[in-house]
């Protein structure tokens, strides 16, 4: 018995509709012929068995299942070992309009080329049916898991680009941030200039002149009234100095940030004795953009300032060190700790910037603030174990 009885046999006796390729048909042709099929198919199903047959104008499942088999089918030679080329489960509606779950399998079949078995379940049995459904409601499941993962995708997408965005905006606040601190600063230095070159300078003169007249004055009331003088001149003369230096020091644009830190820390001592405050520094060149430097005083005089403000400290130290291409500014006490997150966060209403501006405004400078403190306890009776802020900048090339 050949295979074709042998097929045939089993199509009358499982009740299958096979539907085999034109046994001389060369491969890829789509010209089929019928082997077998159920008794009451026609019935059932309303189309009728031509020999040779156009398998699209009667099985409207063909169509998809050819179109989707074709290229394979002519790629592949007759004597392939894979015997089994595809499966697809579908529902046909009947005479009655009810879906009747039925299967197709592509195969080869030695020296017969493709065949197409639809029908496959027997008699379109309850198992068959309950085994679709299954599968449809696993179908229907990665249907909805696909699409989940396409709007988790998307929702991914817009996430990446609102944080790219908000990014952006941060970016540009810290740099405004830094360009508002700086403008402030060149303001500051306009007005340091102007008191240093001009009410500085008329204060110098006035006091050499009344100096003059006091040498000259024979009336000892008289003299005692312009020494009264001189001496007012000369505490008016301090007080721009000093605040000609709080403004902006001229010495920071003429010597640099380090002779300028060293100056602020001496003076910071004899202002707030007893408090002891020391500078620090190894020597080594720290080549600086003049607006960083003026930043970093900036920063290191906030620092201070903190210091004498909430620390309660005895000592206060101020040191500068050259690493490799970093400067690292430490400024430290020995005073209560307080809780950094806190500190951390704008100050509002309370005037000054922060810390947390502190950074932002150090930021497009690519330089960094770390800081250390401990917060006191009742076993150290709320001293705490002091603060140490480290600034790290990027210095320029020799």
């Amino acid at each position: 018995m050949n295979d074709a009885s042998l097929l045939s046999g089993v199509v009358h006796t499982m009740g299958l509709l096979v539907i085999a390729q034109a046994p001389d048909a060369p491969v890829g042709d789509e010209r089929f012929v019928w082997v077998g099929r159920l008794p009451d198919w026609a019935e059932r199903f309303g189309c009728a068995i031509e020999e040779p047959c156009e398998p699209t104008q009667h099985f409207t499942f063909l169509d998809f299942f050819l179109d989707e088999a074709r290229d394979w089918w002519a790629s592949q030679p007759e004597d392939s070992a894979d015997a089994t080329l595809r499966s697809e489960v579908w529902a046909e509606p009947d005479r009655d309009g009810t879906d009747r779950q039925l299967e197709a399998v592509a195969l080869r079949v030695a020296g017969q080329g493709v065949l197409v078995i639809a029908g496959v379940g027997l008699e379109f049995s309850p198992a068959q049916s309950i085994l679709q459904t299954a599968r449809e409601r696993r179908l229907a499941t990665d249907r909805e898991l696909a699409v989940r993962q396409l709007v988790e995708e998307q929702l991914r997408q817009r996430v990446a680009e609102r944080t790219a965005e908000l990014d952006a905006s941060n970016q540009q606040l810290r740099a405004l941030a830094s360009e508002v601190a700086l403008a402030e600063q060149r303001e500051r230095h306009r007005l340091a200039i102007g008191l240093h070159d001009h009410v500085g300078q008329l204060l110098a003169v006035a006091k050499m002149r009344v100096s003059s007249e006091t040498a000259r004055c024979s009336d000892p009331e008289s003299k005692n009234r312009l020494e009264d003088t001189i001496g007012l001149l000369a505490d008016a003369i301090d007080a721009t100095r000093s605040l000609t230096f709080e403004l902006s020091p001229p010495m920071l644009y003429e010597l640099g940030l380090i002779p300028t830190l060293s100056t602020l820390v001496e003076q910071t001592g004899e202002r707030h004795a007893p408090l002891v405050c020391t500078f620090e520094d190894d020597g080594q060149p720290k080549p600086l953009e003049t607006d960083l430097a003026v930043l970093l005083f900036q920063v290191v005089r906030e620092l201070i300032t903190n210091t004498l403000k909430h620390a309660q400290a005895t000592r206060l130290k101020v040191s500068s060190r050259r690493l490799e291409q970093q400067m690292e500014l430490v400024v430290e006490d020995d005073g209560r700790g307080f809780d950094v997150e806190q500190l951390g966060r704008p100050r509002v209403g309370k005037g000054g910037f922060g810390l947390l501006s502190v950074r932002e405004r150090l930021s497009p400078f690519g330089a960094s603030l770390r800081v250390t403190s401990t917060p006191g306890t009742e076993d150290d009776a709320g001293r705490g174990q002091g603060t140490r802020s480290i600034i790290s900048v990027p210095l320029k090339s020799d």
